[in-house]
């Protein structure tokens, strides 16, 4: 006689079966949750470089902006100019308003903002209708009729 293997028989225990089952899910289980952990420090490393780049990126637009207001400054004071105070109060309240991280959302919002009111302005301009341009060249010639008529009678 063949063995039961042979015979296309699970020769296990439905107990055995149902412990190699749940190891097996178990072992998935693990393993995703250890994917996913490693996913997590993956992405927190991510973030901490990027808040990184971001901050170091907005240092030295600070250190500029702050190179460029001391330049103008310097050019003031040279010409004895009475703007130098104000500048300087420019200065120290652009500064402060760069440092502060909501407030640099605000800045660049306000100027998205004024950039878009711009190009609604251009794109508003008026632009006479080919109706308009026919009517007003009517109105022209009928102008120009009468003026000549009126030329004639005077001539006869």
């Amino acid at each position: 006689m063949l063995p039961a293997r042979w015979h296309g028989h699970n020769t296990a225990s439905p107990v055995r079966r149902a412990q190699a089952k749940n190891d097996a899910a178990q072992l998935r289980s693990e393993t995703e949750k250890r994917r996913q952990r490693e996913e997590r420090l993956n992405l927190a490393k991510a973030h901490r470089e990027e808040r990184r780049r971001l901050e170091e990126e907005w240092k030295r637009k600070l250190e500029a902006l702050d190179e460029y207001c001391r330049a103008k400054i310097r050019a003031l004071a040279e010409a004895r100019s009475p703007l130098r105070a104000t500048i300087s109060a420019t200065r120290v309240a652009v500064s402060s308003l760069l440092r502060v991280g909501t407030q640099v959302h605000e800045v660049a919002r306000y100027d998205l903002q004024r950039a878009q009111q711009i190009d609604r302005q251009r794109g508003s301009r008026f632009k006479p209708s080919s109706r308009l341009l026919k009517l007003k060249e009517d109105k022209r010639r009928l102008v120009q009729t009468r003026q000549f008529s009126e030329a004639v009678r005077d001539a006869a």
